[in-house]
């Protein structure tokens, strides 16, 4: 019996579409709060073994879906080029 490249395998499926499922997301506001307050817990350029202790400690008091949510909110604003809520400088002038 002969063998033909390819018999020893099965043909590779394709898989199955996976329906849209839309996130649940945390509001901008939610978003710039969460990161203020690390910011003031933890530090904000320092990259001591304290400060990194800090981050754990703050990070592990929010549950996971509340950070997935503010990841989700925080890549949105990032790739729509979304000023951060109440920066007078990045909203345009009414005037012109």
């Amino acid at each position: 019996m002969e063998s033909k490249p390819g018999d020893a395998y099965p043909d590779p499926k394709e898989p199955e579409p996976q329906p849209f499922v839309e996130e649940p997301t945390a509001s901008s506001e939610e978003a710039m709060a969460f990161v203020r307050e690390m910011q003031r817990e933890c530090g904000h350029y320092r990259r001591t073994d304290d400060d990194k202790l800090r981050l754990q400690a703050f990070l592990s008091k929010h549950d996971e879906e509340k950070r997935r949510q503010i990841a989700r909110r925080l890549l949105k604003d990032l790739m729509q080029g979304r000023p951060p809520p109440g920066d007078k400088a990045a909203e345009p002038d009414p005037q012109k």
